[in-house]
C-alpha cells in the first residue's frame, strides 16, 4: 500500500531559503509525509559534459568557477549587477555555488528523511526534479510535492488542503500561483536579449539557440508539440500575484496608514491623518514594526488565548494583476479548501514562476514513459536547458491530458507586488513566515540565517526536530 504523501526540497545555495522552506514544512499539522532532501551540489560549470563543449568555448573567463563564485556577494547587493557581470564573461548567471552548510542546516531529527546528491547543472532546479523522478523514488507515494528553498507553505494546512482538493476535484497536478503570468510564445523561446539587439553578447545569441534547441528535442513526442502549439504568440503578456492578501487585515491596514510603501487611500480626512502619521514616524521601516507586531500577537495568544487566524474571502480579497489591485472573484474561479485558494486554469499559455508543484504519481507514471520511450532526458546535457524546464512544467498537464490547476498555498518568495523590490532575502523570508504564522511563531533575521525567538507551546517539537542552528 501506497504512502500519502512525498515533500521533495531542491537545496542548493542561500542558507535562509533552505531554512525558510523547512520551517513552514514543519509546521504542517499534516506530518505524515516522507522528506527527500536533493542537494544539488556544485558550482556548474561541468567541465566534462560533452553537450557544453559549445558553451565552454564563448567562455570569456580564464575560468568560469571564479565568476561564479562571486555571485553570493555581488548578489546580495543587486541580481541584474551579477547578471551583466556573468553575461560580459559567457556565463550562464544563473548559476552560482552550492553552500555546504545546508547539509548542517537540513539535518532534521525527524523519521523518514532521505538525502540524495545531483550534481548542479544548467538544467538548474527542474534538472533536479528531473533526475529525481528519474531514480523512481515517487513510486511508492500517492503525491509527490517538489519546492524549490525559499518556497513557504502559506498556512498550517496547506498539504491538508492540496490532498483535500485534490480528491475532491481529480486534481493531479498543481501549480503555485504565487507570479503565474503568460507571454506570447515567441518570449519564451527567446529567453535571452533579441540577437538584433545591440546589447546582445555572443552568450545571449547562445542562449536562444539552446532553448531553441530544448524546444525541438521535448517535440519530438507529438503531444507536447499540439500542446506547445496551442499557444499563441499573439497573447498579451500579463503576469498574477496570487498571494494571500492580508492588506484586508487591521494590522496591515495599520502599517499601510503608517509607512510609505503602500499608496494613501481612503476618503480625504483618512488620507490626512496617514499623512500625519507618516510624518510622525519616518523613520519607521515595515520589518521593525511587523517584527514588533509579531512578538506582541504571539504574547496575546500565549498569554491571553487571542486568536488571529485569517479567514478567506475571495469577494473581498484582491491579487496585483498587471500592477494594479484587483479583485480575485473579477480574475478567476476559485475554490476553497481550509484557509487555501484553488483555481482551474483552461486557457493555453498559462505558466507558473519556477518550479514548484503537487504531482500525482499516475501523472508522474505518464512523465517517465514520455520521456524513456522519446529519449527526452538528453536534455540534461544541453546547457540553458533551465531556462525552457521552468516553465515547461506547466505545460505537462495539457501534455498528458490532465487540467492545470493553481494555488496559493505556495508562496515562492521574490518580489513585492506592491513595489516590484526584491524580498527573497532573510529579511524577506522573515516577514512572510511571521505573516503566514502571524502569533504562533516569531522569526528575525539573522546575517544570512534565520532564527525563531519564539516558539508557541503547539509547536514546540520543532526544539527537537530543527538543528541549533535555527535557535537563539
Amino acid at each position: 500500500m501506497k504512502n500519502r504523501i512525498a515533500v521533495a526540497i531542491c537545496l542548493h545555495h542561500k542558507p535562509w531559503l533552505a531554512m525558510g522552506s523547512l520551517i513552514s514544512l514543519m509546521l504542517q499539522d499534516f506530518q505524515d509525509f516522507d522528506l527527500f532532501l536533493l542537494f544539488n551540489e556544485g558550482d556548474g560549470t561541468c567541465n566534462d559534459k560533452l553537450g557544453y563543449a559549445k558553451y565552454r568555448e564563448l567562455l570569456k573567463a580564464e575560468t568560469a568557477e571564479s565568476v561564479i563564485a562571486l555571485s553570493v556577494d555581488v548578489e546580495r547587493r543587486s541580481y541584474a549587477e551579477y547578471d551583466q557581470l556573468a553575461r560580459q564573461k559567457g556565463i550562464n548567471p544563473k548559476l552560482s555555488p552550492f553552500d555546504q552548510r545546508l547539509h548542517e542546516l537540513c539535518a532534521l531529527n525527524r523519521r523518514n528523511v532521505q538525502s540524495l546528491s545531483f550534481e548542479n547543472d544548467q538544467s538548474l532546479d527542474s534538472g533536479v526534479w528531473l533526475k529525481f523522478i528519474r531514480t523512481g523514488a515517487w513510486k511508492d507515494y500517492d503525491y509527490l510535492f517538489t519546492f524549490q528553498e525559499g518556497t513557504l507553505l502559506t498556512s498550517s494546512a496547506s498539504l491538508t488542503a492540496a490532498l483535500e482538493a485534490a480528491s475532491t476535484h481529480n486534481i493531479d497536478f498543481l501549480a503555485s500561483a504565487h507570479m503565474k503570468g503568460r507571454i506570447p510564445k515567441s518570449l519564451y523561446t527567446q529567453p535571452g536579449l533579441p540577437d538584433t539587439s545591440p546589447e546582445a553578447t555572443d552568450i545571449d545569441r547562445f542562449h536562444n539557440q539552446s532553448v531553441a534547441a530544448c524546444m525541438e528535442l521535448l517535440c519530438r513526442d507529438p503531444d507536447l508539440k499540439r500542446a506547445f502549439d496551442a499557444w499563441g504568440d499573439k497573447v498579451a503578456p500579463t503576469r498574477q500575484y496570487h498571494i494571500r492578501d492580508l492588506e484586508v487585515t487591521s494590522r496591515m491596514r495599520l502599517l499601510a496608514a503608517i509607512l510609505e510603501d503602500r499608496p494613501l487611500t481612503g476618503a480625504r480626512n483618512t488620507r490626512r491623518l496617514k499623512k500625519l502619521l507618516r510624518i510622525l514616524l519616518p523613520e519607521m521601516k515595515r520589518s521593525q514594526l511587523e517584527d514588533w507586531l509579531s512578538r506582541a500577537s504571539f504574547l496575546a495568544r500565549e498569554h491571553l488565548g487571542i486568536s488571529f487566524d485569517f479567514r478567506r474571502d475571495s469577494k473581498r480579497e484582491c491579487i496585483f494583476v498587471d500592477g494594479k489591485r484587483t479583485k480575485i472573484s473579477d480574475v478567476v474561479s476559485t475554490v476553497a479548501h481550509k484557509d487555501v485558494l484553488f483555481h482551474k486554469s483552461t486557457e493555453p499559455g498559462w505558466h507558473a514562476a519556477g518550479c514548484n508543484h503537487m504531482f500525482s504519481s499516475a501523472l508522474l507514471s505518464d512523465l517517465e514513459q514520455r520521456f524513456e520511450s522519446n529519449g527526452l532526458y538528453s536534455i540534461l546535457d544541453m546547457p540553458f536547458s533551465g531556462s525552457l524546464l521552468e516553465l515547461f512544467w506547466t505545460y505537462v498537464p495539457g501534455w498528458l491530458g490532465r487540467d492545470l490547476w493553481f494555488w496559493d498555498g505556495f508562496h515562492r518568495v521574490t518580489k513585492d507586488p506592491w513595489t516590484l523590490q526584491r524580498e527573497d532575502s532573510p529579511e524577506g523570508l522573515a516577514l512572510f513566515l511571521n505573516r503566514y504564522y502571524f502569533g504562533e511563531i516569531n522569526v528575525y533575521p539573522d546575517d544570512d540565517f534565520l532564527k525563531l525567538r519564539n516558539v508557541s507551546s503547539q509547536y514546540d517539537y520543532l526544539r527537537l526536530v530543527l538543528p541549533e542552528a535555527y535557535f537563539p
